[in-house]
């Protein structure tokens, strides 16, 4: 990351442009002591309660229990547990929004650049999407999960041409941790990569795509086995009003 944002520097492709972007849409999170956001309060109190649960708090232990079974939205309740060991609940929402508008912003220039060298100034169309309404409803591990999204694809088109054995082993890094944060985007993401794949080999090249799918199946097969074991596990129970009955009231 540090090589590549020095070698952006010196390419003036909308750099100027971009960095003052992100400097303006940066200063939200350090003009107040916090952003408030729907749902940020509930994952920094459950991000508490499992440092609780970690540390052996008798009282807690109680009344909750560690859920060990790797499910989305883990990755965001993960980090900001990280950060409360290290600093106040302050300070730890305001590193992750640091995380998301920083990672965002980046990522999508890093893929822009990858896909159209010349076209760098396209970057700065990702600030008009940085405080959307997922964002300012909480939704920390979809904000993530669209970082990792981004990020993955650069990842697949800057190493297309070297698809060794390490470049699926960091694919598949890479997808687990999307599903980790948020399920629905790893189902986009392994749309987006076959679209791309077909896209690549050509529609009637279909032992090509075929072949390449196979592989990226093989890399994705670990969060897909979670993906099915947490929605055949749960049954659904709910039961909802029928509209006359909405209409009726």
């Amino acid at each position: 990351m540090i090589d590549y944002i020095r070698l952006k520097m010196r390419n003036r492709n909308g750099f100027l442009i971009f960095y003052i972007f992100l400097i303006i849409h940066l200063l939200p999170l350090f003009s107040v002591d916090v952003i408030l956001t729907l749902d940020g309060p509930s994952h920094l109190y459950n991000a508490k309660l499992f440092n609780e649960l970690l540390s052996g708090n008798e009282f807690i232990s109680q009344l909750y229990q560690i859920n060990t079974e790797l499910v989305p939205n883990y990755l965001g309740h993960l980090i900001l547990s990280f950060l409360l060991w290290l600093t106040t609940p302050i300070l730890a929402l305001k590193v992750i929004h640091l995380v998301y508008v920083v990672g965002l912003a980046f990522s999508f220039r890093m893929l822009v650049l990858e896909l159209s060298p010349n076209n760098g100034k396209m970057s700065v169309l990702i600030f008009s999407l940085i405080y959307s309404t997922p964002f300012i409803s909480g939704f920390y591990n979809f904000s993530l999960a669209l970082i990792l999204l981004l990020f993955t694809l650069y990842f697949w088109f800057k190493n297309k041409d070297q698809k060794v054995f390490t470049f699926y082993i960091k694919l598949s890094v890479l997808l687990l941790l999307t599903y980790l944060a948020h399920s629905f985007t790893f189902g986009v993401l392994c749309l987006s990569l076959a679209v791309v794949v077909v896209t690549e080999s050509g529609i009637r090249n279909y032992k090509i795509w075929l072949a390449e799918g196979i592989k990226i199946f093989g890399t994705a097969i670990i969060p897909i086995i979670l993906a099915v074991s947490f929605v055949i596990s749960r049954a659904s129970t709910y039961s909802y009003l029928t509209s006359e009955k909405l209409w009726s009231q």
